[in-house]
């Protein structure tokens, strides 16, 4: 193993049976593993493969303000981090992907002069087009955040494959992973996406919970998306189809 004091690791989708070799063999070359969202199959794999963890999600707070969540788990890390040992961040999804305190973990190691290698994993974008059979092929495919694009007003091509992540957690600020989206909040951002698609463009509503690569999925008619906000939780992705074909 190189001399990176932080490793940021992921399980994928499915607790364990999606860790990778490579992640394996670093996991177990670790000094400290810190994991969040683990269950009893996680537990009882890195048990069997003699992996030093502890379980960090107490850390998210239900109610709390998901900044000070995140900011918390970057601070824990980087004060658990020394020349003379290496830890690692083991996560849900991709790393990269939707995961705050990789980006502030990557800022405060680079302050205090620690290395960190981040290792990709399988993420919801991957289960989603899998579960659609979607081949995004020559028309792309733009992701977004569903809070970040209302806020920044950013502007969707609507001739390419769209995903509009964290749905159940728009407009909102603090943790909740049980909670459904408020009709309010949805009708906020049906009527954002509604500048880029007409009222009866067809979408779906892509349900999948920790553990499960299975996508349950429905569609809906834009303009008919918020009789559905009751089943819309922090695990829900939009995907929106493309509007009209891309011209070769």
């Amino acid at each position: 193993m190189s001399q990176d004091h932080i490793y940021i690791l992921s399980y994928g989708i499915d607790p364990y049976r999606d860790i990778s070799l490579r992640t394996l063999e670093i996991l177990q070359q670790c000094s400290e593993v810190y994991v969040v969202r683990s269950n009893l199959h996680l537990a009882s794999f890195l048990q069997t493969n003699k992996i030093n963890y502890k379980d960090i999600t107490y850390i998210y707070l239900e109610g709390k303000r998901r900044i000070e969540v995140y900011e918390n788990i970057a601070q824990f890390l980087i004060q658990r981090a020394a020349p003379n040992k290496t830890i690692a961040y083991l996560t849900y999804g991709d790393p990269m992907l939707f995961e705050l305190p990789t980006q502030l973990i990557l800022v405060a190691a680079k302050e205090l002069g620690l290395s960190v290698k981040v290792i990709p994993a399988l993420s919801f974008i991957d289960t989603i087009l899998a579960s659609l059979q979607i081949s995004i092929g020559t028309e792309g495919l733009a992701v977004y955040e569903a809070t970040s694009l209302v806020k920044k007003e950013m502007k969707i091509d609507n001739r390419v494959h769209c995903l509009v992540a964290q749905v159940g957690a728009f407009n909102s600020i603090e943790v909740s992973r049980s909670v459904s989206i408020s009709s309010t909040n949805l009708s906020l951002l049906v009527d954002y996406l509604r500048c880029f698609y007409p009222p009866h463009h067809l979408l779906r509503l892509c349900h999948g919970d920790e553990g499960d690569q299975e996508i349950a999925s429905v569609e809906t008619p834009l303009c008919l998306m918020t009789m559905f906000s009751e089943g819309i939780n922090y695990t829900t992705t939009l995907y929106i189809p493309p509007l009209r074909k891309i011209n070769n």
